[in-house]
């Protein structure tokens, strides 16, 4: 693992909150910069039927 600096305060994207002021639930969402090489959108184990 590579130690890399921490950004300067004017490029974080950060608004702390305590923990008893979140609600419970929702979504988290992170971005991605690009798909695997090996993604293969057409397969999907949801789909499939079961073995035997």
């Amino acid at each position: 693992m590579t130690d890399l600096p921490a950004p300067p305060a004017a490029g974080r994207d950060i608004n702390p909150h305590p923990g008893s002021a979140l609600r419970e639930g929702g979504d988290l969402r992170v971005p991605v910069d690009a798909l695997p090489s090996n993604f293969n959108p057409c397969t999907s184990t949801a789909a499939s039927p079961p073995p035997g």
